[in-house]
């Protein structure tokens, strides 16, 4: 067994068109995907220690979801 992590960032973009007056953001940005190394052979107690970094819209914090 080699275990690995996935993980995606799904957020609200922070632009919003001219015509649009709502407060929120009509469209998401594409997901973020992130990906750990795969950790070979040790499916029983594997480790990540895989660091991500990204950005994501300060504005709506709520419509930030990680899965």
């Amino acid at each position: 067994m080699n275990p690995y992590v996935e993980v995606e960032v799904f957020h609200a973009s922070a632009k919003r068109e001219k015509r649009n007056k709502s407060a929120l953001p009509r469209d998401l940005d594409p997901p973020r995907e992130f990906r750990t190394n795969i950790v070979r052979e040790n499916g029983f107690n594997p480790m990540f220690d895989g660091h991500f970094k990204f950005k994501v819209t300060k504005k709506q914090p709520s419509l930030v979801f990680i899965r």
